[in-house]
């Protein structure tokens, strides 16, 4: 039987019970550091495998509770597929526990289940409370319905009910494809002695195999991959959901470019990026307007990079509204289009708002011209298909690289061949590797066949226009490939000289062969 692989995230305050929880559900203390002990917090990233039941396994990755430490939080918390919220029953909602709230739903995390924790230190009167508590907290969320279950990790109790309830969530949560891109965000780098640099972090998506030619971004450091483990187990092969390590041979791979915030990607279709085109959200509540010029803490995977915000629509996004905004990043970093991300004020640090990616390579704009906001929602919430048309609307006489689409829309290789294939049925065009719309196809066509009618006019005793002159006319940045594509399927012209150097409308030929005179004689 094939296993439903996913990621499970822990969320909530500091000291609600997390790691003790995670510890009864595993056998696993991922508090690992020896400070993390001695403080009796959770500082770092922690992780440990759960397999619940035969068709199910979960990489577990614990977060720390503590405000000083939420950017480990996030690092942990992009590659969740099912959180599991703790509230201690003795405390309820806290500040960090509604700051987790806010970061999983801006993720766009889709499924949770609720453990209520240290049920043995309360009345079991006070516990309907703190659950309605949570629960007119969790009202207006995506998790209105999350089921709730009361647990303690000093008498056992609920343990059991809780693993068959996060079973039955699962169920509903959707599972991360193998078959697409590699991209595994890296969290933690380390040496070991007669194994070399080693990487660790959740394999979002694709599959990778020792001997895999790879690359990390942004660092654009290449390298191969010498061994591969899952939760410790040496293995030939990772799949996506999986928590795994790779140890990576390359002659420029060290801990410098191989540190956290870097991306290791199968090496090919993948560009760091300057700039993000996003649909923001800022978080009601908070007090917080995220206004044009700001800057503001940008968090997408486990990278977090400064950038400024530029508004496309309107000088602010306010609380509880959202907006297509520009982030003009500070250092480049990696991301796809559907990617979510977390953005949090610069000073003081707290989380204001997220969103999704839409354009990775955008034009540099000032604000939205007709068209192009519907266009951006297309790239976002549309079909493989019109996600595509839509890039290619926006790219305009850039186009789209044909190796890229599978990061410029978000969708895994076979869709996007299905889509390239669908939007050059409706009269799209590959030229020089890159997919051009069909409008852009036609105003080449016009382009070129008026540049040829202007040459005859300018110069009627010529032949033609050289080939050369004529590729020039058409603005594309493919090297004129796109005019070669488009000269090559026809536009009314042909060629003429002995090398079909030049190019005239057949009309011109005919005048200058005297066939024109002589029809105008009879």
């Amino acid at each position: 039987m094939i296993e439903k692989r996913l990621i499970l995230g822990t969320a909530g305050h500091i000291d609600h019970g997390k790691t003790a929880l995670v510890k009864m559900l595993t056998g696993v203390d991922t508090d690992r550091l020896q400070e993390e002990k001695a403080r009796g917090i959770t500082i770092e990233l922690g992780f440990a495998d759960f397999a619940p039941s035969e068709d199910l396994r979960m990489g577990v990755v614990d977060v720390p509770g503590h405000e000083g430490f939420i950017r480990n939080m996030l690092a942990g918390a992009t590659g969740m597929d099912l959180v599991l919220m703790v509230v201690a029953a003795d405390e309820g909602m806290m500040p960090q526990t509604r700051e987790h709230l806010d970061i999983v739903r801006l993720l766009g995390v889709r499924k949770m289940v609720v453990a209520l924790t240290k049920s043995d230190l309360v009345d079991e009167e006070w516990l309907p409370l703190v659950e309605e508590e949570v629960r007119e907290t969790l009202r207006e969320s995506p998790y209105s319905e999350a089921p709730f279950v009361v647990t303690s990790t000093v008498t056992g109790a609920g343990i059991e009910t809780l693993k068959d309830q996060l079973v039955e969530t699962a169920q509903g949560a959707g599972e991360r494809s193998s078959e697409d891109l590699i991209r595994l965000p890296i969290d933690r780098a380390f040496t070991i002695r007669g194994t070399g640099t080693v990487v660790t972090g959740t394999l979002w998506s694709g599959r990778l195999s020792i001997g895999d030619a790879v690359a990390l971004q942004p660092s654009g450091v290449r390298g191969r991959v010498r061994g591969l483990q899952v939760h410790g187990q040496q293995v030939d092969e990772a799949g996506a959901g999986e928590r795994t390590a790779v140890a990576i041979t390359g002659g420029e791979i060290d801990l410098e470019s191989a540190e956290r915030g870097q991306v290791l990607v199968a090496d090919g279709a993948w560009d760091a990026t300057g700039m993000l085109t996003t649909r923001l959200r800022v978080v009601q509540g908070t007090g917080w307007t995220v206004k044009h010029g700001q800057r503001v803490r940008v968090h997408l995977g486990t990278t977090e990079v400064m950038s400024r915000v530029v508004t496309l629509e309107g000088g602010e996004v306010r609380p509880g509204e959202e907006g297509w905004v520009q982030l003009r990043l500070e250092r480049p970093l990696l991301a796809r289009t559907g990617d979510r991300f977390v953005i949090r004020s610069y000073s003081p640090v707290t989380t204001i708002g997220g969103g999704v990616v839409a354009e990775i390579l955008p034009p540099k704009r000032k604000k939205l011209r007709a068209n192009e906001a519907s266009d951006l929602h297309a790239i976002i919430s549309g079909d493989g298909k019109s996600s595509l048309a839509a890039a290619l609307r926006l790219a305009s006489w850039s186009g789209v690289a044909v190796d890229e689409v599978p990061v410029r829309t978000g969708r895994p290789p076979d869709e996007s061949r299905s889509a390239i294939s669908a939007v050059v049925e409706e009269g799209a065009r590959e030229a020089g590797r890159r997919i051009f719309d069909h409008a852009i196809v036609e105003e080449a066509r016009t382009l070129m066949s008026d540049a040829v009618a202007a040459f005859h006019r300018d110069e009627p005793l010529r032949a033609g226009i050289t080939v050369e002159l004529l590729w020039q006319t058409v603005p594309a940045r493919d090297e004129g490939r796109l005019a070669v594509r488009v000269h090559a399927r026809g536009c009314g012209l042909i060629p003429v000289g002995l090398e079909g150097g030049e190019v005239q409308r057949p009309a011109h030929l005919l005048l200058r062969s005297g066939g024109g005179r002589g029809r105008g004689r009879h």
